[in-house]
């Protein structure tokens, strides 16, 4: 028995020694505090491999760390924000919240900016939208400019036409309507009839035109007697709209009723005559009337026709070949002179018998 108890507490000191032989091999460590998280991270001082760490340290060790700890900030335990008594660390993080202050003040007011400049930008782009058509309606509108889309109905070419009915489409008309017996002789008479088919043209046109700009007026409420300014300028800007169209649409408007209101009007004038419903020649010219005097109308300045001149003026006039150069009264007038309304250039001299 006193054996066994002696071999126990050989067992029992050798088993201390070897604990604190085990203690004595373990890596030193030391703690390293961090302030602003509120935990300590442990660096082993030995290079060993760190799967080898210890997972506990002993309260001497650490009592020693907070010891040294205290004279720069109180710690906790706990997740939470530790409270700093350092006047360096309170001074730092006082600098800190206030560059992060400045920071969101900046951002806030960066993005006020970019909205303002976006603002800005849209604004002025639809500001220069809004000018360049504008601008195109003008130059569209305007007689200083023409647009070469327009083709033939350009006003330049639309004055050439007019030129034609007379030099070409008349004098085929004519030489048709000298074929009837009935109309042989009466020159006179077929030289007035191919003047009032222009000038009836001209002036159906023109009616036509003014009355589709009155239903459209009348329409949307608004009337030429309105004195408010809102009201005349969306009058004035519907009537443009209007004439913009109708001088985009000449080719493909349709001009039949005006034909055929100006044949009926022609015939039952010349009742005694009824050989001119069979002239072919005839139809087409006052097809080509309407046409020409329709693409006339809906120029921009408007055009007019002066037939009703009683002296001879060389600036408007042209003497017809069988005139008396030394008179200037006027006879009668074989062709109407067109003019521009505005500015009363004289675009196309009439045709005069002296």
């Amino acid at each position: 028995m006193a054996s066994d108890i002696h071999t126990g507490s050989i067992d029992v000191l050798s088993n201390e020694e070897e604990h604190k032989t085990l203690i004595e091999s373990k890596p030193k460590r030391r703690f390293i505090i961090n302030p602003f998280r509120g935990f300590y991270n442990a660096v082993s001082s030995s290079k060993k491999n760190i799967n080898s760490k210890m997972n506990f340290a002993s309260d001497a060790q650490l009592n020693a760390s907070t010891e040294t700890s205290q004279s720069c900030s109180t710690l906790s335990h706990a997740v939470s924000m530790p409270v700093l008594t350092c006047p360096n660390c309170l001074q730092y993080r006082q600098d800190v919240d206030k560059l992060l202050s400045n920071n969101a003040e900046l951002k806030k007011e960066l993005k006020l900016s970019k909205a303002a400049l976006e603002a800005s930008l849209k604004s002025e782009r639809s500001l220069r939208d809004r000018l360049a058509t504008e601008t195109q309606k003008q130059i569209k509108l305007s007689d200083k400019f023409e647009d070469l889309t327009l083709g033939s109905n350009r006003p330049t070419a639309v004055v050439e036409q007019y030129g034609s009915l007379y030099s070409e489409i008349r004098l085929d008309t004519l030489d048709s309507l000298d074929a009837f017996p009935q109309l042989a002789d009466l020159d006179n008479l077929k030289n007035k009839l191919l003047f009032s088919v222009i000038v009836l043209s001209f002036r159906t046109c023109q009616q036509k035109i003014q009355q589709l700009k009155e239903k459209l007026l009348a329409d949307v409420g608004i009337t030429r007697n309105e004195t408010k300014p809102e009201a005349m300028s969306a009058s004035k800007t519907l009537e443009e709209a209007v004439s913009l169209y109708l001088k985009q649409s000449v080719d493909w408007y349709n001009l039949s009723q005006l034909t055929q209101e100006i044949q009926a009007s022609i015939y039952s004038t010349l009742y005694d005559y009824p050989c001119l419903k069979q002239c072919s020649k005839l139809k087409v010219y006052i097809e080509e009337c309407v046409k020409v005097s329709w693409k006339l109308c809906v120029q921009c300045p408007t055009y007019y026709l002066e037939f009703d001149c009683k002296i001879y003026s060389p600036n408007k006039h042209v003497r017809f070949h069988t005139s008396n150069a030394d008179s200037n009264a006027v006879k009668s007038c074989l062709w109407p002179t067109l003019l521009e309304a505005k500015s009363k250039t004289c675009l196309y001299k009439g045709i005069v018998l002296t």
